[in-house]
């Protein structure tokens, strides 16, 4: 369920999707900021996991007014809290299912999962025609999301290390990082 809090004709409803959802960003920012500079939340990730559900269980039950009201912000300060515990967890090297290979990987693929998935859907319906909504098209999810997932592990593999690689080896001839030793005999002079 989606919540316009604004006329529909306005600016900020027609904005691209990124844009409406900057503000979510820059709290992400903000958060990452804080935990680096010292902050830590006060919450832990087992009660932060449950908190997050109980805000959006609330905002599905919600009676309309309040939900509308409330949700969003609710649900921003939830994950807000769930992202920076799971996160000083994960930099303190406690226990996390976040770090195992198969998410890790998935991870190092979402950009290009969130580059390609559309096109990939699109190219299917354009071959196979659209599906009438029924609980029989959930069987195009497992095969959509699989060739989804294989175009954005290339794409990953394909193109996006080796122009991470070129640009990194770029920047590092450009900007070498001095040893130890360099560094010391540049402070002594």
């Amino acid at each position: 369920r989606v919540t316009i809090l604004v006329r529909p004709d306005s600016l900020v409803a027609q904005a691209p999707w990124p844009v409406l959802r900057l503000t979510e960003f820059v709290i992400g920012i903000g958060v990452a900021k804080a935990l680096r500079l010292g902050w830590r939340p006060p919450i832990r990730p087992g009660a932060a996991y449950l908190l997050t559900a109980a805000v959006l269980l609330a905002g599905l039950l919600a009676p309309g007014s309040l939900a509308s009201k409330f949700t969003n912000e609710g649900v921003i300060v939830a994950f807000a809290l769930l992202i920076a515990a799971v996160a000083l967890r994960d930099v303190d090297g406690g226990p996390s299912l976040l770090r195992a290979r198969p998410l890790v990987v998935l991870g190092e693929w979402s950009y290009s999962f969130y580059l390609v998935h559309a096109t990939v859907i699109y190219a299917v319906l354009a071959v196979v025609g659209s599906r009438s909504p029924s609980w029989a098209g959930l069987l195009w999810y497992p095969p959509l999301l699989a060739g989804c997932l294989g175009v954005a592990a290339a794409l990953h593999l394909l193109v996006e290390k080796p122009a991470e690689r070129s640009l990194r080896s770029r920047w590092d001839d450009r900007h070498p990082i001095a040893t130890p030793r360099e560094r010391d005999t540049s402070t002594q002079s």
